[in-house]
């Protein structure tokens, strides 16, 4: 006999996600070996049905035996349901229409699809949520339309009907939908509160639709570009109190509409996520973006931003370097720990506002242990602005990005060949030393190649000659002249064309840099340089002779 229940959940989809990924605990009778099925728990069965079709469940298991058949009909089981090309009613013989029926009680959630280019008719789609008001545990809807709606108005109210509706995601893929619902009045408010308007709306659209939700705790919506908002600074303010993550997807908006948005809306933001695509460079304003979240989102915990520009739109905007510098660095940005990434994808430029742990993988649990040196690295990191090339270089696209790195040239660090400073900001000194190292035997893997000698390895080599009689004292010393100054030579040569009548170092940060190398080992005492030496061309032997070993036993 199968033991245990389930209480009914009564939150929306996102936490009873979060409840799949705990451990399943499952207690066993110490003196009953379980040797089939039926021996388990109703939890367990509950845990793995949560992952499953309600359709599927029920085909699958219906007619298995007695005990299944009680798990069925128990109101603790809530069911999820899927229906993919629904109308076509394939899927819904009539025992399955009996069965959903008889316990509608059960429906958790409900998504409805269609995988035809058409999408779902609208009268269909109409007479199937005046029916879900006939489910009181409806919790979760959503609609994947495709292309086949324009007026969303009657859905939209059909689904603030559901008396028990908690999340609702409306997928629409058209670009002419449109919404005209009145401002809703306090007996028609409907219990939802998780919104997602996956289709293009206009705030006017989207503040009557929001009127119909006071208890929103989550809104992501996309703001339809293509259409002016007229009259939207008269709209009236609403309130939202429970309101705390909003998700904005935007393109060719602008920040005065975004500033306007949020300025009607009355809420306690903590979570903010903005993307947006738009010519308007004021969305790189660091000191604009400073009073704007001060005075209208003071509650504000994480803020993610990602805003996309094209490089023609570079070239265009004569003010887009003055707008750039010194931007994103201020006491503000550093007190919240958000940072400035940019990336260069293609044809665009992608800025990012992130919290800074967010750039690398860590746990955010694992900085919160760690609170000194977390904000250590968030004023290094804050102070500086990482750009990430995503970039397929062909010889029609290659001079945009030369001409936008050079927009940036002294602003942006290109991770590519040097310029170790920032390395020693962000990872530490002992990070930045590696790196050096692990270039350094490029220089000896290229002599080894190419058969030719260091004036150390040449050293060495005549020493253990000279000292096995096959070469003179006179030989030695000589090769040693020769050695010496032709290297002497070579390297002045190389450093006066290649270095300094090039300009390869003329440039920050190598130039301060190489500067300050050459300060540092100038000031070194004798004897350390001494030892040093010692140090280091021993080191230096032993990898040509494990060069030379690797060559022979090869």
């Amino acid at each position: 006999m199968m033991k245990g229940t389930k209480r009914p959940s009564t939150s929306p989809n996102d936490d009873r996600e979060k409840k799949k990924k705990k451990k399943l605990q499952i207690r066993l009778n110490e003196r009953t070996s379980l040797t089939c099925i039926e021996h388990f728990s109703n939890e367990l069965f509950y845990e793995i049905f949560d992952y499953l079709d309600g359709i599927d469940i029920y085909n699958t298991f219906t007619d298995l035996n007695y005990c299944f058949h009680q798990i069925l009909t128990s109101p603790s089981l809530l069911l999820k349901i899927k229906l993919n090309d629904w109308e076509s009613n394939k899927r819904f013989p009539i025992k399955y229409k009996h069965f959903l029926q008889m316990n509608k009680h059960q429906i958790f959630s409900l998504s409805l699809s269609k995988s035809t280019s058409h999408g779902i008719q609208l009268n269909l789609l109409i007479s199937l949520l005046l029916k879900l008001t006939r489910l009181p545990c409806l919790f979760s809807l959503t609609i994947n339309g495709l292309n086949t709606f324009h007026n969303l108005t009657n859905i939209y109210r059909l689904i603030y009907a559901l008396p028990k509706l908690k999340y609702n995601k409306f997928c629409y893929h058209g670009d002419h939908s449109f919404t005209s619902l009145s401002k809703a009045k306090e007996k028609h408010f409907s219990p939802l509160e998780y919104l997602i308007l996956d289709h293009p709306c206009t705030f006017q659209e989207l503040f009557s639709l929001i009127s119909y939700t006071p208890h929103l705790h989550r809104l992501t919506f996309l703001h339809k570009w293509f259409i002016h908002d007229e009259n939207f600074n008269q709209i009236s303010s609403i309130d939202l109190p429970y309101l705390s993550h909003l998700t904005v997807n935007s393109y060719y908006g602008t920040f005065d509409d975004l500033q306007i948005f949020i300025s009607k809306i009355h809420c306690k933001l903590t979570i903010f996520n903005l993307f947006i695509v738009s010519p308007d460079i004021t969305f790189l304003s660091g000191d604009r973006w400073e009073r704007f979240l001060i005075q209208y989102l003071p509650h504000l915990v994480e803020f993610s931003f990602k805003y996309s520009l094209s490089f023609a739109e570079i070239q265009e905007n004569v003010d887009f370097d003055r707008n750039m510098q010194n931007q994103f660095h201020s006491s503000f940005w550093i007190q919240q720990n958000w940072i400035l990434d940019v990336e260069i994808d293609f044809n665009a430029i992608v800025y990012s506002i992130k919290p800074f742990w967010k750039h690398f993988n860590r746990n955010l649990q694992w900085f919160s242990q760690q609170q000194d040196y977390s904000m250590e690295l968030s004023n290094k990191l804050s102070k500086s602005t990482r750009l990430v090339i995503i970039y397929e270089l062909f010889n029609d696209n290659m001079d945009d990005l030369l001409s936008y790195i050079d927009h940036n040239g002294g602003l942006f660090l290109l991770t590519v060949g040097g310029g170790g400073g920032p390395i020693d900001q962000t990872l530490g000194v002992g990070i930045h030393r590696m790196v050096q190292a692990a270039v350094f035997p490029i220089g000896l893997i290229m002599i080894v190649t190419t058969g030719a000698d260091l004036f150390t390895g040449n050293t060495m080599s005549l020493i253990i000659s000279t000292l096995d009689r096959k070469t003179t004292l006179i030989n030695l010393i000589v090769s040693w002249i020769v050695s010496y100054f032709g290297n002497l030579v070579g390297c002045l040569f190389f450093q006066y064309i290649f270095v300094y009548y090039a300009g390869l170092l003329s440039n920050e940060p190598y130039r301060s840099f190489t500067m300050k190398v050459a300060e540092s080992k100038s000031t070194i005492e004798w004897h350390q340089i001494l030892l040093r030496g010692i140090a280091g061309n021993w080191l230096v032997c032993l990898a040509l002779w494990m060069g030379t070993s690797a060559r022979e036993l090869s």
